[in-house]
């Protein structure tokens, strides 16, 4: 990040930590979008080779074709063509694509997302990193066709202790793989490692969802440490931050189908984590800012950025939320925040984003994540 770029965003960041109305908000937002063309200008120079080939009379993919092998929908391919910033996940599928080494996704991804750089203890980023150095064409194929397998076979079955193991050691060793035999006896002899990537998360949901120590997880060997009822329906502890159950906060907020498997995946240590789906699960269980800044560092992302559009909404919700008592007391009201009275603390942080992002549905990246939130009455 060049320092004028670093200045910048200090600014934004300032901006929203004073943010105070609606008015000074939507100033930010009207800011934010002008930094959409940076991408929107690069999604442009990357589509046009893969749908127009410059210029030649034949696309290389049809916009059909090109969603069905970077498994999207066509909808959502649209939105990256109108400037909406493709999550991580996708930023890699795109770049596969298109033909990119590895200084180009990592450009991609740390210039045009704000998203860290491949890291080859992360399972997806190993995967991409043997494909690059691996494959000259169809790398976006290989790319989803490995991880689909090696999620099926070794992931979801392994038992295996998770351990530490030196990054810089561990990345020379996939640059070196050459085959998918290789790969797939390199990932299954290291499993412990790529489980221990996000050891501290799993650690801290734990703490969070059943009030256990950080290094004490509810499926430590010897069985759960907390009380259980069954695999769909089971309790808070009673020193954590909730007093009921994840089964009735599921139903009476209308968890998204993607939040309730992800919850379930996190319980067995197999789900991995995404952006999206931490910032969703900070704001249903009642996170402040911090704590869903921690979340995302212990899955080993970036903090909510500000220069985000979607994540500068989190930001300026999450600070007002502790400015208006919703931590403190779990009461919102919107026609008197600061005085009224709101019957459920389990509900206030989600209603209080329900009513603020409706009115930014306009943004598609807003728009998007509203099917991850609910009003409840």
């Amino acid at each position: 990040m060049d320092n004028m770029d670093y200045k910048y965003t200090e600014k934004i960041a300032d901006m929203l930590d004073h943010c105070e109305d609606v008015k000074d908000l939507q100033e930010i937002l009207s800011n934010l979008a002008e930094q959409k063309t940076r991408w929107k200008k690069k999604s442009s120079e990357i589509f046009d080779v893969l749908l127009k080939r410059q210029g030649l009379t034949k696309a290389k993919y049809s916009k059909s074709a090109l969603a069905s092998i970077i498994e999207c929908s066509r909808p959502t391919l649209d939105s990256w063509l109108k400037g909406v910033v493709p999550s991580r996940e996708y930023m890699i599928r795109i770049g596969l694509v298109a033909g990119y080494d590895e200084a180009g996704i990592n450009e991609l991804l740390t210039k045009f997302g704000y998203y860290q750089e491949l890291y080859p203890k992360i399972l997806s980023d190993c995967v991409c990193l043997f494909v690059l150095n691996t494959y000259d064409e169809n790398r976006c194929e290989k790319y989803l066709e490995i991880m689909k397998t090696i999620e099926k076979d070794l992931i979801a079955d392994s038992e295996e202790e998770e351990v530490a193991i030196d990054t810089k050691h561990f990345g020379e060793q996939v640059v070196n793989l050459a085959s998918e035999a290789e790969l797939a006896n390199f990932i299954s002899s290291n499993i412990g490692a790529f489980k221990s990537i996000y050891h501290r998360f799993y650690a801290k949901i734990d703490a969070i969802f059943y009030g256990a120590g950080e290094d004490q997880g509810m499926f430590e060997k010897g069985g759960l440490s907390h009380d259980y009822v069954d695999e769909d329906d089971f309790y808070f502890n009673a020193h954590s931050k909730f007093g009921t159950n994840v089964f009735t906060i599921a139903e009476e907020q209308q968890w998204s189908a993607s939040l309730r498997r992800a919850v379930s995946e996190m319980r067995m240590r197999k789900w991995i984590p995404t952006r999206e789906k931490i910032i969703s699960l900070g704001i249903h269980l009642n996170l402040d800012r911090d704590e869903i800044d921690e979340l995302l560092c212990l899955a080993h992302m970036r903090k909510l950025y500000p220069k985000n559009l979607f994540e500068a909404l989190i930001i300026y919700i999450t600070v007002n939320a502790g400015l208006i008592g919703i931590y403190d007391t779990g009461e919102y009201n919107p026609k008197a925040p600061t005085n009224g009275k709101y019957d459920d603390d389990d509900y206030a942080l989600l209603n209080y984003t329900y009513d603020v992002l409706k009115d930014y549905r306009k943004y598609p990246e807003i728009d998007e994540f509203f099917g991850e939130i609910t009003r409840v009455e």
